[in-house]
């Protein structure tokens, strides 16, 4: 596997460790359900046979050759499932993302490379490009919100031949500020945008990716299964860490292994 790439298991256990813990709960506590997962393998399906190449960096191949995810690809998948808790349709999601997604490559870089703090206040100084916090000149404001419009009832726009599913956008507003002066737009004749505030979702997802452990393992027979108790199996399963330094900037893939046991699972017996 190439420095910078992961595995499905890898890209699934960061998108439930971050969106799971988004909404207050500890994604280490049990197993993703199957309507999660399934959620991301329609996804990964319509990518495939629409053949956007959205997610994957290298596509699966034949047998035992799986598809390889970047941290940008998994970081699309995140925003692709909360478009779709959002209400959008699977296929609205592929094709906003399909559509959007060079556009987002920079700012997701300008994302990664400022090092956001989910956790606490920082100076203005120390976060160049970002803004201030409104009223608050010496506080950065890290956040950063995309922007785009669904528009349903096509039949109520002049012209003929708009495409379906029909789009506007996208705009990223820097800070709460830039936002409030976007929102002055809104107004009786476009009168709803779909926000998402994609800063915090590009920092919280990278942070899963590339903790020292997978956040969770589940009852599913991936990797070798090296125990079996009452309730589950025990897997013997690779680990990633983040190692970033000035001449190792990128997070690194440590193919090393652990044994981590599914939270159900019993000691195996000796």
């Amino acid at each position: 596997m190439a420095e910078g790439a992961y595995r499905r298991l890898q890209m699934e256990a960061a998108l439930w460790g971050a969106l799971s813990a988004r909404m207050g709960d500890d994604p280490r506590g049990h197993a993703p359900p199957d309507v999660f997962l399934n959620r991301i393998k329609r996804l990964l399906e319509l990518d495939t046979k629409q053949a956007a190449g959205i997610f994957a960096v290298k596509p699966p191949g034949g047998s035992g050759n799986a598809a390889a995810y970047d941290p940008f690809g998994v970081f699309l998948m995140a925003l692709g499932l909360v478009f779709l808790d959002g209400g959008f349709k699977q296929s609205d999601v592929i094709f906003v993302l399909r559509h959007i997604k060079d556009q987002l490559r920079a700012h997701y870089e300008k994302i990664a490379n400022s090092k956001i703090d989910l956790h606490q206040q920082l100076a203005a100084s120390d976060r160049p490009g970002f803004p201030h916090k409104p009223g608050r000149p010496f506080v950065a404001d890290q956040s950063a919100f995309l922007i785009i419009a669904k528009v349903e009832m096509r039949e109520c726009w002049s012209g003929d031949n708009l495409p379906d599913p029909f789009f506007l956008g996208p705009t990223i507003c820097y800070g709460v500020e830039e936002l409030q002066k976007y929102a002055t737009r809104i107004n009786w004749q476009m009168p709803s945008r779909f926000i998402v505030e994609i800063a915090g979702l590009a920092t919280l997802t990278r942070r899963h990716l590339f903790r020292n452990e997978l956040v969770a393992v589940w009852e599913r027979n991936i990797g070798k299964s090296v125990g079996e108790g009452k309730s589950g199996k025990i897997f013997e399963v690779e680990t990633i860490s983040e190692k970033e330094t000035e001449a190792q900037p990128a997070p690194r893939i440590v193919s090393r292994k652990r044994l981590i046991r599914h939270p159900k699972a019993k000691p195996a017996a000796s």
